[in-house]
């Protein structure tokens, strides 16, 4: 099972984590997780992409000078994405697919595990990596890999 204080992975027999030391009686237990499909995966791609350009457009508009590419390409995307996974589990594309975001183990993501997911997709050539990576048979990425959390119906 889980540990729903830490979200670290614990044996079903404990009473208390041995990471936090949280009460197991609150753990999250292990339950099949099936993610969402590539093509509502890639519908959210688009989606947000959609979304951040138009956001950025607007940053854009309102602040001029040499910062304003730093607040399109990263600031933008990172608190696009950070602030809504934080407070709804989903993207605004998410709320179109009728997906989220959720741990491996099925619970809410923290705020760190979403801030490494917000992260990781300023990786170069990160959307091509997507596409070659696998879990279980379902493509997974990156973001999800190093963040632990999985994109599953809702």
């Amino acid at each position: 099972m889980q540990c729903k204080k830490c979200n670290k992975e614990i044996p079903d027999q404990v009473t208390h984590c041995a990471y936090c030391g949280a009460a197991t009686s609150e753990a999250i237990p292990n339950i099949q997780i099936t993610p969402a499909t590539t093509s509502k995966r890639f519908i959210n791609y688009i989606v947000d992409g959609i979304g951040i350009m138009i956001v950025s457009s607007l940053v854009s508009a309102s602040i001029s000078g040499s910062s304003s590419w730093l607040l399109q390409w990263l600031v933008v995307p990172f608190v696009y994405y950070f602030i809504s996974e934080v407070l709804w589990s989903k993207s605004p594309a998410k709320f179109v697919t009728n997906t989220k975001v959720v741990t491996e183990y099925g619970g809410k993501p923290t705020a760190s595990q979403i801030a490494i997911r917000s992260i990781v997709r300023f990786i170069p050539f990160y959307p091509i990596f997507f596409l070659l990576t696998t879990k279980k048979g379902h493509r997974i990425g990156w973001h999800d890999r190093f963040a632990h959390t999985v994109v599953v119906e809702d």
